[in-house]
């Protein structure tokens, strides 16, 4: 009998738990205990049933659904749609508030009104809610207190109706327009036939519908007007204009020595074109008049100047020839001065130049020659006893030999790119690229080189997005400086590639916790040959930071270096977007 209670026992733990498809099977018997089993079962199937008809109402509904518990003051629960709606995680939602949901100018209006709200069972308005991401949506809000919990709990319902309130607002916008288009047409027909300017009205195959009596005087013959059909092609082409830009076109035309001030306005409700013309020849007769006299005035003026500054500007004449032969002789000697100084400037940065690849390039050559030529020589008296155990001391000298050649290649690679560099003919070919994609495939190849067991972390910050730029230039960059990190770190932390999208610009960092670089030495990091003092044990060119430098460069990026002696350095590549 104990046996039985306790699966009975489970078994409301079970539903209590959700777990509704646990069951207990009943006796033989059907007595009141097997009565009591069945009746749990369908109380169960209940149970399952009500769950299911809340995930269909809730987390299938077409409305942003979530619950409010007002002594919290924060949401427990919401559906899908809400946070499709917000832009926001199930977990993100739950550290809200009512008043986080509106835009910061709503917020003081909202506290206000959410303090109506929790007295109130049910409550409907519209307003503006503000996502994640910023952006301003129009919402139908509505809450209603739940019937559980002592009142404390409210569903919120979010309907978005941004769509249906722009078109509404578009709606209400054309709508005021054709009242004002109505009222000026009303205005306009009030007396057309008695304004003194001629008037006219067009439809879009330039037939005249109307004209008041001003315009029979002259205008229908000036603009060839007959049988109701434009022939004045430039009238048309007013018209046309006038029509495109949906804007009033006021234009002044001559016809017949009659001028005209044209003001065509399209009304595109009724898809016609109103002309207000104003005969304007008197008043454009009174200008040429002032216009010739003044101008006639001028002539005088002028000759009486020229009379006057002829004799003096004869004997300034010879001043001035002089004065500009004596500019020309010093414009030219400014000229030569500034031609000497940039070829003394560029001769000494030559000469500079070839002192210090001459120096570096006959040292970093002399050595790796020396040890070939020293582990060539072992080898031939190795060679020479031929004895099956010396095959270890063979590998051990092989190995040598193709080390040094390896640091002659990179030499030699490194002095070929910075020839390009100096002379311009490195080519700049940018393309879309995706970042992260390009990235992932540098970081999975270094990680697969390296020899201590370290890797390269990768990490991104912000949203990606594709940029352009010069794929080839951003791998010869980046393979220096993380061969930089990986090699100037031994036995340290993992470096680190990160990237930071941000709204107006790209920062690429490759970072390292390694031996850092002399504060009084960072002036001189990106000249070529330049090695800091604290890496003179540590094999290198020189060249790899100047070289990382001018490809970032070309690729319409910058470079800055900051570093910390003995905790490490990192180099910013910034890019615009």
């Amino acid at each position: 009998m104990d046996k039985r209670f306790d699966q009975i026992q489970e078994f409301l733990i079970q539903l209590s738990r959700g777990n509704y498809d646990y069951k207990v099977a009943t006796s033989p018997a059907l007595d009141d205990i097997d009565a009591l089993i069945l009746g749990i079962t369908m109380l169960g199937q209940e149970l399952q049933v009500s769950r299911e008809k809340h995930v269909a109402l809730f987390e299938y509904s077409a409305d942003a659904i979530l619950i409010y518990d007002t002594h919290l003051n924060v949401f427990v629960d919401s559906n899908e749609m809400a946070t499709s709606l917000l832009g926001f995680s199930k977990e993100a939602i739950r550290l809200l508030t009512i008043v986080d949901l509106f835009p910061k100018g709503e917020k003081k209006n909202i506290e206000s009104k959410f303090a109506y709200l929790k007295k109130v069972v049910l409550t409907n308005f519209d307003a503006q809610i503000e996502t994640k991401s910023g952006i301003l949506r129009y919402v139908s809000f509505l809450s209603k207190k739940l019937p559980y919990g002592k009142g404390q709990f409210f569903q919120i319902s979010l309907r978005d109706i941004t769509e249906s309130k722009n078109i509404s607002n578009n709606l209400f916008k054309k709508n005021e327009e054709l009242k004002k288009a109505q009222k000026d047409i009303g205005e306009i027909s009030k007396f057309p036939s008695e304004n003194p300017n001629s008037i006219l009205r067009f439809n879009e195959k330039f037939k005249l519908l109307y004209n008041n009596a001003a315009s029979t005087i002259h205008f229908l013959s000036d603009f060839k007007i007959e049988g109701n059909n434009l022939n004045d092609t430039v009238l048309k082409g007013h018209f046309k204009q006038a029509q495109a830009s949906g804007k009033p076109l006021t234009v002044i035309e001559t016809r017949n020595k009659r001028h005209y001030s044209l003001t065509l306005v399209y009304v595109k409700e009724f898809f016609y074109i109103n002309i207000y013309s104003t005969d304007i020849t008197d008043f454009i007769n009174q200008v040429n008049q002032k216009e010739k006299s003044l101008i006639d005035l001028k002539d005088e003026l002028e000759v009486k100047v020229v009379e006057r500054t002829k004799e003096l500007r004869t004997n300034e004449l010879q001043l001035e020839n002089s004065l500009l032969k004596e500019k020309q002789r010093t414009i030219e000697l400014i000229n030569s001065e500034k031609k000497l100084k940039i070829s003394l400037l560029k001769e000494i940065e030559l000469g500079d130049l070839k002192s210090s690849f001459v120096s570096t390039a006959s040292h970093q050559f002399r050595t790796p020659l020396a040890v070939i030529q020293s582990n060539t020589e072992l080898l031939l008296m190795l060679a020479d006893r031929s004895e099956n155990k010396d095959i270890e001391k063979y590998t051990k000298v092989t190995g040598r030999i193709k080390g040094e050649i390896a640091k002659m290649t990179k030499l030699m690679d490194d002095v070929l790119i910075l020839g390009k560099l100096t002379s311009g003919t490195l080519a700049y070919v940018p393309q879309e690229l995706d970042l992260v994609q390009f990235c992932n495939a540098m970081v999975k190849q270094f990680n697969s080189i390296q020899m201590d067991g370290r890797i390269l972390e990768f990490q991104l910050i912000g949203e990606p997005y594709n940029v352009i730029l010069d794929s080839n230039l951003l791998t010869h960059a980046l393979s220096n400086l993380i061969g930089n990190a990986f090699k100037y770190s031994a036995e340290k932390n993992n470096p680190e590639l990160i990237i930071s999208f941000k709204p107006t610009e790209l920062v690429m960092s490759i970072k390292d916790y390694g031996i850092g670089i002399p504060e009084v030495e960072m002036p001189q990091l990106f000249n070529p040959f330049f090695r800091a003092n604290n890496v003179i044990d540590i094999k290198g060119t020189g060249l790899g930071l100047s070289i990382a430098k001018e490809y970032t460069e070309i690729n319409q990026g910058q470079i800055e270096a900051k570093s910390i002696l003995g905790e490490g350095s990192c180099f910013d590549l910034t890019f615009k977007r």
